[in-house]
């Protein structure tokens, strides 16, 4: 006679089944840590998260096989808020996102803790937005855009997201509002301390909001970027 609820123990099944090609990065990255973020699946393991923490490592392994080197142990005070928010993330791209982070601190010492407390507060809006500014400028950090080109990279980024409004060259109080959150977060920043009247246009990414896009993105991705930078960049020459 077999002990314990049959579903229960199919989850367990099923969870070892898929957790074992993982267990060899989970060992590396989070050592004896493992066991208390929930990375050992017991027959508790609710199913929903289950699944999303087979697929951020999935991901994670996939980043980490695109650097070419070998994962290293994450701190435990980095390692743990990021496995936190990104097993209960809903959203694919999102975790994406996350999967990066976690794939970048296991390679690199580029990630701070902050980034998890930061990449949990943002939405994907938000987050594109951030992204399509970061491109901008990628690969210098210190570049800076101008209030016109702010101003069209913030209207493109605005009738994708948000097809069913039509900005008449304003901004519905939505986009004010992300705008808003990314400067509270310390993402965007007013470099040139004006004061005059609030435009959202005006704003920057800041040094700070550059590394954390780096952080969240795959290396395959910001290669990809560099190498049209760098095709860009040699075009204006000839």
């Amino acid at each position: 006679m077999t002990d314990g609820d049959p579903l229960k123990t199919g989850i367990g099944a099923a969870a070892e089944a898929l957790m074992k090609p993982l267990t060899d990065l989970v060992e590396k990255i989070a050592g004896p840590a493992a066991e208390e973020l929930g990375l050992t699946f017991q027959d508790h393991v609710r199913a929903f998260r289950f699944k999303r923490q087979i697929r951020l490592l999935q991901k994670v392994k996939e980043y980490i096989a695109e650097t070419k080197q070998e994962p290293q142990r994450v701190p435990l005070k980095v390692l743990a808020p990021i496995f936190e928010s990104a097993t209960l993330e809903e959203d694919d791209w999102l975790q994406d996102r996350w999967a990066a982070l976690l794939a970048n601190g296991a390679t690199s010492d580029g990630v701070r803790v902050s980034y998890a407390e930061v990449l949990k507060q943002l939405t994907r809006h938000e987050m594109t937005l951030l992204r399509k500014v970061f491109f901008e400028v990628f690969p210098s950090r210190y570049a800076s855009i101008s209030p016109a080109r702010m101003r069209t990279l913030i209207e493109e980024w605005d009738v994708l997201n948000f097809p069913e409004l039509d900005p008449l060259g304003t901004f519905p109080h939505s986009v004010s509002r992300i705008v808003e959150n990314l400067v509270r977060l310390g993402l965007f920043s007013d470099r040139e301390g004006s004061l005059a009247e609030y435009q959202l246009w005006r704003f920057q990414i800041s040094e700070f909001g550059y590394d954390f896009v780096s952080a969240c993105e795959s290396p395959h991705t910001l290669r990809q970027a560099l190498q049209k930078a760098a095709k860009t960049n040699a075009d204006l020459r000839t």
